[in-house]
């Protein structure tokens, strides 16, 4: 419609005319320009704020897809990165760190006696324990799967490694789990196996020795601490 007007100024010839027409013109693309920019700015900081919620939403569920619903300790898939990573590292830097499978013992009994709500209360009170007795910043603690654990000591000699385990494995022996039908508390203990990363070992191969030494524990006894032999003939 101004266009139309400023147009009929023109074909008019008077140059006031054409002045009037132009300027109110000017003026009103200028606030709809202004007016256009603001609603583009607007819809930006809109966009940016949405963005930003999204990527609130993604590191939320990246990190609840690491943690075990029920421990809250790190999950199976999320040790899987971490024991290649420290291998990584490893190969890199020359550092070798250390690797504790563990397992509570009689775990089947305790849920075939007291059923599955007391076998969850005990995996998450074993679970709060270790995090509390691994707890430097670079300890990594996992749930592997079923009743079995997993922690990776960064730069750790054998001989040390077996201390911080014994000091985790005496606070899990004094655990007294309280629960409603049961006539006492209830305690358990847990069986470990250690294994020290070797130069140019794999992350399968590294495992594969500390569940070894694992399972020698549980042979021998249960709630017992066992080195692989490899590790031993090193020191």
């Amino acid at each position: 419609h101004r266009m139309r007007r400023l147009e009929g100024a023109v074909r008019s010839g008077d140059p006031m005319k054409i002045k009037a027409e132009a300027q109110d013109t000017v003026t009103l693309l200028t606030e709809f320009l202004a007016a256009r920019g603001a609603r583009h700015q607007e819809q930006i900081a809109a966009m940016a704020a949405r963005l930003a919620s999204l990527r609130d939403e993604l590191d939320n569920v990246r990190a609840q897809a690491s943690i075990d619903a029920l421990t809250q300790l790190y999950n199976r898939a999320a040790f899987d990165e971490q024991i290649e990573r420290e291998v990584d590292l490893a190969t890199l830097f020359g550092k070798r760190g250390c690797l504790i499978m563990l397992d509570i013992d009689h775990f089947k009994w305790v849920n075939a006696t007291h059923g599955h709500p007391c076998g969850d209360q005990v995996l998450r009170e074993t679970a709060e324990t270790l995090t509390r007795c691994f707890k430097r910043k670079d300890d990594f603690v996992a749930r592997y799967g079923g009743e079995e654990f997993a922690v990776v000591l960064r730069e750790l000699a054998i001989q040390t490694a077996r201390t911080v385990a014994a000091r985790g494995m005496g606070a899990i022996r004094i655990l007294e789990l309280h629960r409603e039908g049961l006539p006492e508390p209830l305690r358990i203990t847990v069986s470990m196996g250690i294994a020290r990363l070797r130069p140019g070992e794999t992350a399968a191969s590294w495992i594969e020795r500390a569940d070894r030494a694992l399972y020698q524990a549980k042979n021998g006894g249960r709630d017992r601490i066992e080195v692989d032999p490899i590790d031993l003939e090193e020191r």
